[in-house]
């Protein structure tokens, strides 16, 4: 239906609607849309030849059954509008359906929904269920209309996958009537809000008129009605929605039942403990421990059943407006000069990282000087030059916007000199700065008037970094109506909306790893790639988010709150709590920046001190009279900061006293204390059981997580529990001395960056921890229980054991070995060499795209912007290795003197120009990929250039690459990058790079941090996870190395991140993609077959275990650059790998060759060197070595860039932990359509027509014969010729038989027969030809399961026949009309291959033509002969096969084994198991050593020896058939424990040998001893040897043999899981149990039956 009709489906919409009568709520029919997806289903398999778009349905089958499903899941639950027997959702979704006649498009159905929702609007709920809701319409639209004649089918399949796009998720909202409604909001907020906003309020519309029993529109109009009729903050339409709702007034939340919860739940548990236990002592001891229980378990239950806390938000789309200025200040210390410099470099980072801000965003450092002696340090002139300048260089360089802050020092009461009040008074002053207010804060830097206007300060460390677009969230957050704050100007408070508000702190991934301490005390450290709402208890429950430090103030409300002398001067050292409850702080959890971990035990240990010192000197805010201004949750956050510094010291004294004393009271104390200790160790417990699949999860990074992480901080916390008893006490009496006696030092603290200096070795440990060693002697002294002793014994050596913790974490791969650097170096010096020789005049100095060597087609003279910039790179990473022989710096300056003359679309360069012309080759496209490695390859080799003082060169390729501008290559609505465009046509490809494993990576991030794109880019990329053998990472599209590793060749690969996690379960998969020794690396190259120009062709190979991409393990073609690209990631690997190619040939003059295919198909499974080298391999290869020898000389080049530099963050994700991975399903074969049933049909004659010969047509479906009465014969395999076809003139010409004897020679044809008869029937044709005395009977046939023909030839003769016979054929394996139109080039690429009696004859392919394999063969010996030599190289197909003719006998043969064959099936199955599969299980699935896992099965052998001799003595005394019997059950029940324990030893060899030696060296010598005897009684004398030899070789090969192989593919099959091994073993066991069961009573009974007192043989 065309889309322009727009009013007719307005109004077919309208009377739809109209149609409908609402009857009440209900779920929708998922049962309906199920029984559709099994129709579907049904009918795909049943598809036959007549079936109308039977094609259709057999290629979307899976599609439309996945979107079932999803609809299925989405609707299963919702609760919406009825109307008559359906929903209204699916009235509506139907009805659109068939007014677009079942082609659906965004416009039209937009059009439908206006004229449905202007009758029966839509609620808010179903809207949000438009997409699943077509889907499931589309989907039963199917069933229908396959079930009658399924001519709708294209344009159903055709919607189905349409509703995919971005564009429908968007309709909803623009059909939205709540929304419109809502968007006349009167202040004009409503539409500026962000998408996130608006949905919140629509929702919120939506349970109010659940609640109410009200429409959503009628709420809508209400709320819209109530602001148009007030006043200030009131007439934005929000405040009636989430402030006083629908006019009530607004409910304050002052927490009074939670402190009450805490603090009478903590009393009654204590006091109820005491009293059973009679001890007033162990009351008082227990109230702290039971209180951290308490509010723990409280806290838990609230954050599991409340929402995080929504704060609304404008977009901000076109930046920070003037009245939400904001400045961003560092507040630091500067004790050097070179601290100057590295606040500056960050203070960049924070503008190029938010110049989404745009101009109304400024930058400032906050600088005091550190406490002196005096006014005056010496060093005081140098710090303040250094900082200055770099400030003035900044607005250099990007504009007016860097300020510098300083004050003079003052006089302190101990008696130095420094800043006022610290970071407290540096913040007062500066909101008095930029107010305009007098204050001690002088601007040394930048244009002072700047900060006229500024509202907003955004607070941050000197250890904290601003992530992208964190700045703009946080501004909109403050500039929303309902957040903005109003103060109490009586109370001094903010009543109202906040006055400052923080995000949420995440660990940068560095600092997490820095450490064992930091690993497991940090958390999980990294970015969160998706700013996912995240709870806070107070901000959720009681909208009090607090304030931490880092975060954005407003300014006038700081000074009206807190300067006026509210806080006392010198008296408050953790200033921040105090600020956010005056301010009412409020919690970002969808905004996340990043700050360091204390990597050292005692740089923790100092900041614990310093904040403990802190909650205790805010202790008068508690409880004195001027704090009662405050909220109650604000003061009971203060009174649990105290709290919470007591539970170490009340926990180790209640431990101390419970294992000293035996008093009840105290040691129940002492459990409490345990229990409180270890209550994070408690909820982890519950993982394995609500989340069992996750506890199976293993990574390859150093990350602690769920139960082991809980684990780890339990144990570690019970052995440092002294010294952190000891510095809490430590800090408190420190906070109570100051505060109430010395009155000095009360604001005494040290910066992070000034503890990060110091290195602490054990002697730093043992001077900190000596009073917790003490503490540790003291309960070992004292203690009568074994149980303190221990735990004295721990404390004593804990200073040990917290410098082992503390000991700095290798940080990336262990460096290569000298010689393996000079190898590889040797290596990046053959790769230059491609670049040096064929980088000529000729083609003007750019690199040709490949070389081909063999076949010799010489040089491509074209080639691409990614061969560009790699070689540009490639010739200055090889003059920084000192290979390029002078050459480097020239041939990158005559490079881009070339790239300057080449035509270019809106700065980007085509794909493709000819090197020899410079002329763009057609199609005129742009790829974004090459772009963007072009682009970043530009950027890298200006900096470097820049590095060796050729600013020169710098400048032009920064001018090249500033102007590639990735706006336009990005769609907003997708908010993805095009592949590309033709700009020819102007059309867009339909596909984009939509996977962050993806060689799009590099283009996505480098435009994003030029700000070319917004980082809602990134973000949108997909981290779907896919796994093997329990191991997760990113799933790609083609699962190759190039997807994953080719961008780290820029973009360094931060360790234990989600990208290097990634990149590890690459290289996992892709070393299990192949047997273990052999070489890996598998990813887009040239692979063995050819086009039509005798050029290699390529494609994209990967590994289907990353892949989405179905079939990429049908191939097995292994590159070099892959094993290059591996460098980054395991360089000892990768070197490894690269001495194997080296070694079997693939080491060439200009570097490794492209690669090696080893796909059976094309090459027999031996493998055949791919002889081209292509220059963007090469480029790849010697970058990636000139990392590995320059330690990331490429990444430190691409950094230098600010810009990019900015943005690490986005390269440091975390891991995602708890998240689902994608389920693959194992691959379906294809489905081939029913072959209809063949009617009888028989023909047969004597004579032959010349001019119409009959003819008979055989075919198996995909193999076809046709044979002519003539004789003659043409095969046809799919669109392949097989044979050469005879002409009619000279039907010997084809394929044919010939007979040479004394008295005949000639073809055995009907042409040349004295006399000769046919027959065709369906499934053979026969000819009855004479010659001479000699009749000849000549059967042809196709087999129905075998892609080929037999031919059955039989001879007689009354006076017999001796002579040979010769069957005669050209080969041709390509299509017909290739062969007729250039036979003598269709001869050529012929392969003969002898493979015992038998021909095969392979066909390079070429073009389109795959190559292709013909097997000939002969039940007798014969000889054969070709045109050239066999094996070989032919020049031609035509083949001749010489036989002599000679009769030789057949002789049956029967058997009698069937019980035998099944008691020798354990024997082999289990004994391939345990003794041959498992060396592989353990080596690939237990990372145990081959060599530990063979010792292990030889020490497991030998112990068998034994108990062989036993089993066979119990064999003897109970009888065979029995012990073998029940060897045979207990073998295959043991297999459980066996693999249970050894998937779960950790490599524990002394586990994985009790696992292995008691299976098979006690249950299996139970199967051998007595298996000879047992079978010895199957059989009689006479034909014993024969029967047992049948019985016992027989299943070693039918079943045993491929055990092994079935075992892998069981644990392909179950994802690395052993248990289908496990369950096939048992089924072997029982089976043969059960016949050896049947052998011992048959025999018994053939015992009794005997007369003569003598054995019967069975």
């Amino acid at each position: 239906m065309a889309e322009t009709n727009t009013a007719a489906l307005r109004a077919q919409g309208g009377r739809d609607a109209r149609a409908l009568s609402v009857t009440g709520r209900g779920r929708a029919d998922t049962g309906r849309i199920r029984c559709a997806a099994k129709a579907l289903a049904r009918m795909a398999r049943a598809v036959t030849p007549e079936t109308p778009n039977g094609q259709w349905l057999r290629d979307n089958r899976s599609f439309a059954c996945a979107a079932a499903g999803d609809a299925t899941a989405a609707l299963r639950h919702a609760r919406v509008r009825t109307v008559g027997g359906q929903t209204a959702l699916g009235a509506c979704c139907a009805g659109l359906l068939r007014a677009c006649e079942g082609a659906l498009t965004v416009k039209a159905a937009e059009a439908y929904l206006e004229g449905f929702q202007d009758v029966l609007p839509l609620e808010t709920a179903e809207l949000a269920l438009l997409v699943p809701g077509l889907q499931a319409a589309v989907v039963c639209a199917l069933a229908e209309s396959y079930a009658h004649d399924g001519a709708a089918a294209p344009a159903l399949f055709t919607s189905l996958r349409a509703l995919g796009t971005a564009a429908w998720g968007m309709l909803a909202e623009r059909c939205d009537r709540v929304g419109r409604i809502l968007a006349r909001d009167p202040v004009g907020v409503y539409p500026a809000m962000d998408a996130a906003t608006r949905a919140h309020y629509r929702q919120v519309t939506a349970r109010l008129a659940r609640r109410t029993g009200r429409t959503e529109i009628e709420i809508a109009e209400d709320v819209l009605a109530r602001a148009q009729s007030s006043e200030g903050a009131r007439r934005h339409v929000g405040w009636f929605l989430l402030r006083e709702v629908l006019g009530a007034p607004e409910r304050r939340r002052d927490g009074g039942w939670y402190i009450a919860a805490v603090v009478v739940g903590t009393l009654f548990l204590s006091l109820l403990l005491g009293f059973a236990t009679k001890s007033v002592s162990g009351a008082v001891l227990l109230l702290i421990p039971v209180s951290e229980v308490v509010k723990g378990l409280l806290d838990a239950v609230l954050l599991r059943v409340t929402k995080p806390r929504f704060v609304p938000r404008l977009a901000l789309r076109r930046g920070i407006p003037p009245e939400g200025r904001t400045l961003c200040v560092i507040a630091a210390l500067l004790t050097s000069p070179d601290d100057a410099h590295a606040l500056c470099a960050r203070l960049e980072e924070y503008y190029l990282c938010n110049r989404d801000a745009l101009g109304q965003l400024t930058f400032g450092l906050l600088a005091d000087l550190p406490e002196a002696d005096m006014e005056h340090a010496p060093i005081d002139p140098a710090i303040l030059r250094a900082a200055r300048a770099e400030i003035e260089a900044l607005n250099a360089r990007w504009g007016s916007r860097f300020y510098l802050f300083t004050r003079k020092r003052v006089p302190t009461p101990d008696g130095k000199w420094s800043a006022w009040e610290r970071k407290r008074g540096a913040l007062l002053e500066l909101a008095r700065l930029v107010l305009n207010r007098p204050g001690a804060l002088h601007c040394a830097a930048g244009d002072a008037a700047g900060l006229s206007g500024t509202v907003y300060l955004l607070t941050l460390d000197a250890d904290t970094r601003l992530t992208p677009g964190a700045a703009r969230a946080l501004v909109g957050a403050m500039l929303h109506p309902l957040n903005r704050a109003v103060v109490d100007a009586q109370r001094g408070v903010v009543t109202r909306g906040y006055g400052l508000l923080h995000p949420r702190m995440a660990t940068e991934l560095e600092s997490a790893n820095a450490t064992d301490w930091a690993r497991v005390f940090a958390g999980p450290g990294g970015a969160d790639p998706y700013d996912g709402a995240c709870g806070e208890l107070y901000m959720d429950c009681f909208d009090r988010g607090g304030f931490t430090g880092k975060g954005i103030i407003d300014a006038r409300a700081l000074l009206d709150c807190c300067g006026g002398g509210v806080i006392p001067e010198g008296r408050v050292l953790s200033h921040d709590a105090l600020e956010g409850a005056y301010l009412h702080g409020g919690f970002l959890g969808d905004v996340e920046l990043t700050d360091t971990f204390p990597a050292a035990p005692l740089a923790w240990g100092a900041r614990a001190h310093r904040w403990i010192r802190g909650d205790w000197q805010n202790a008068p805010w508690i409880f004195l009279r001027r704090a009662r201004v405050l909220h109650p949750i604000d003061r009971f956050r203060l009174a649990d900061s105290l709290r919470r510094s007591l539970v170490a010291p009340a926990t180790w004294i209640s431990i101390f006293l419970g294992c000293v004393l035996r008093w009840p009271g105290l040691r129940l104390a002492a459990y409490a204390a345990l229990l409180a200790l270890a209550q994070g160790l408690i909820r982890a417990l519950g993982q394995p059981i609500v989340h069992p699949a996750d506890t199976r999860v293993r990574y390859h990074s150093d990350v602690l997580h769920g139960l082991a992480s809980a684990v780890a901080q339990t144990v570690l916390r019970l052995i440092l529990l002294p010294w952190e008893a000891v510095l809490n006490t430590s800090a408190i009496v420190t906070a109570l001395w100051r505060m109430l006696v010395s009155h000095q030092n009360l604001l005494q603290w040290q910066t992070a960056a000034q503890r990060s200096g110091k290195r602490d070795g054990l002697g730093a440990y043992l001077r900190a921890l000596w009073p917790a060693s003490a503490l540790g002697l003291l309960t070992a002294v004292l203690t009568p229980s074994p149980t303190g002793l221990a735990a004295g014994i721990v404390w004593v050596l804990s200073p040990f054991v917290l410098a082992a913790l503390g000991a700095p974490n290798t940080v990336g791969a262990a460096p290569l070995p000298r010689a393996a650097q000079r190898e590889l170096l040797g290596w990046a010096k053959a790769t230059w060499q491609y670049f040096e020789t064929f980088c000529t005049a000729e083609d003007h100095y750019l690199p040709p795209d490949n070389v081909q060597s063999q076949p010799p087609t010489g040089t491509a003279h074209r080639t691409s912007p990614t061969n560009m910039g790699l070689a540009l790179v490639s010739a200055l990473g090889a003059h920084a290795l000192g290979i390029d022989n002078g050459r480097g710096l020239e041939l990158a300056e005559r490079m881009l003197t070339t790239m300057e003359q080449l035509p270019r679309w809106n700065g980007h360069f085509y794909n493709w120009y000819h090197t020899c012309t410079l002329r763009p080759m057609p199609p005129l496209y742009v790829s974004t990929v090459d772009s963007g490695n072009c682009a970043a390859a530009l950027l890298t080799a200006a900096n470097a250039l820049r590095g060796w003082g050729r600013d020169d060169l710098a400048a032009r390729a920064q001018i090249l690459c500033d102007g590639m501008d990735f706006g336009p290559l990005y769609d907003p609505q997708r908010r993805l990058m095009h592949i590309g465009i033709d700009t020819g046509s102007g059309k867009w490809s339909e596909s984009y790079y939509d996977l962050l494993a993806s060689e799009a990576r590099l283009t996505s991030y480098f435009a994003v941090a030029r700000g070319d794109v917004p980082r809602e880019h990134w973000r949108a990329l997909s981290r779907a996870q896919v796994q093997k053998d329990h191991y997760r990472g990113c799933v790609s599209w083609s699962g190759s190395m190039f997807e994953y590793l080719m961008p780290e060749l820029f973009l360094p690969p931060v360790r234990d991140s989600l990208l290097w996690e990634s990149a590890k379960f690459c290289l996992y998969v892709q070393r299990r993609r192949v047997r273990p020794g052999q070489v890996w690396g598998v990813s887009e190259s040239a692979y063995f077959a050819l086009d039509s120009a005798l050029s290699y062709r390529y494609k994209a190979h990967g590994c289907a275990a990353l892949a989405l991409q179905p079939g990429m393990d049908k191939e097995l073609v292994l590159s070099p650059y892959s094993s290059f690209l591996a460098l980054a990631v395991e360089p000892r690997a990768a070197m490894r790998n690269l001495r194997k190619l080296a070694a079997l040939g693939l080491l060439g003059q200009h570097g490794f060759f492209d690669a090696l295919d080893c796909t059976r198909a094309r090459t027999g499974g031996g493998g055949q060197i791919v002889r081209c080298v292509m220059a963007h391999h090469q480029g790849m290869s010697l970058l990636a070595a000139c990392n590995a020898l320059c330690n990331d000389q490429v990444r430190r080049w691409f950094f230098a860039d600010p810009a990019m530099r900015a943005h690490a963050t986005l390269l440091s994700e975390r891991l995602p932990l708890g998240t689902p991975a994608l389920r693959r399903r194992a691959e379906e074969p294809a489905e081939k359509t029913r072959r209809r049933a063949l009617p009888d049909y028989a023909a047969e004659g004597t004579g032959i027509d010349a001019e119409a010969p009959r003819c008979a047509l055989l075919s198996n479906g995909t193999y076809c014969l046709a044979v002519s009465e003539a004789g003659q014969s043409f095969a046809r395999w799919h669109t392949l010729s097989v044979c050469r076809r005879a002409p009619r003139s000279d039907p010997a010409a084809g394929p044919v038989v010939r007979l040479e004897t004394e008295h005949f020679s000639g073809p055995l044809l009907p042409g040349t027969a004295e006399r000769a008869q046919w027959r065709f029937t369906v499934r053979a044709a026969q000819f009855t030809t004479r010659h001479g005395d000699v009749t000849a009977v000549q059967t042809l046939t196709v087999p129905s399961r075998a892609n080929g023909e037999v031919r059955a030839l039989t001879l007689s003769s009354p006076s017999g026949i001796e002579g040979t016979v010769r069957f005669v054929f050209e080969a041709v394996l390509a299509p017909w009309e290739d062969y007729v139109n250039h036979p003598a080039f269709a001869r050529l690429g012929f392969q003969s291959v002898l493979r015992r009696d038998a021909l095969l004859l392979r066909h390079l392919g070429r073009g389109e033509k795959p190559e292709a394999w013909l097997c000939a063969a002969c039940d007798r010996p014969g000889t054969w002969r070709a045109e050239g030599p066999v094996p070989g190289w032919l020049r031609a197909g035509r083949v001749e096969l010489t036989v002599p003719v000679q009769a030789a006998p057949d002789a049956p043969w029967r058997v009698r084994f069937a019980l035998g064959v099944g008691a020798r099936w354990i024997d082999g199955v289990f004994f391939n198991v345990l003794a041959v599969f498992v060396i592989t299980y353990l080596v690939q699935y237990v990372d145990v050593p081959r060599t530990e896992a063979l010792t292990v099965v030889m020490i497991a052998a030998l112990v068998m020896c034994p108990f062989i001799l036993f089993a066979g003595r119990l064999a003897d005394r109970f009888g065979r058939g029995k012990v073998y019997g029940l060897a045979s059950l207990l073998c295959g029940l043991s297999i459980f424990p066996s693999f249970w324990l050894m998937e779960g030893s950790g490599g524990n060899l002394f586990l994985i040998g009790l696992a292995i030696v008691i299976p098979l060296s006690v249950f299996y010598a139970g199967v051998f001893g007595p298996e000879a005897a047992l079978f010895s009684d199957l059989f009689p004398p006479d034909v014993r040897y024969t029967g047992i030899s049948i019985v016992y070789q027989f299943p070693g090969f039918l079943v045993a043999g491929i055990v092994p192989g079935l075992c892998t593919l069981f644990m392909k099959w179950n994802d690395g899981d052993p248990l289908y091994v496990c369950l096939f073993t048992l089924l072997a066991g029982l089976t043969s149990a059960a016949s050896a069961f049947i052998i011992q009573r048959k025999h018994n009974a053939a015992v009794r039956r005997s007369v003569d007192g003598e054995v019967e043989h069975v």
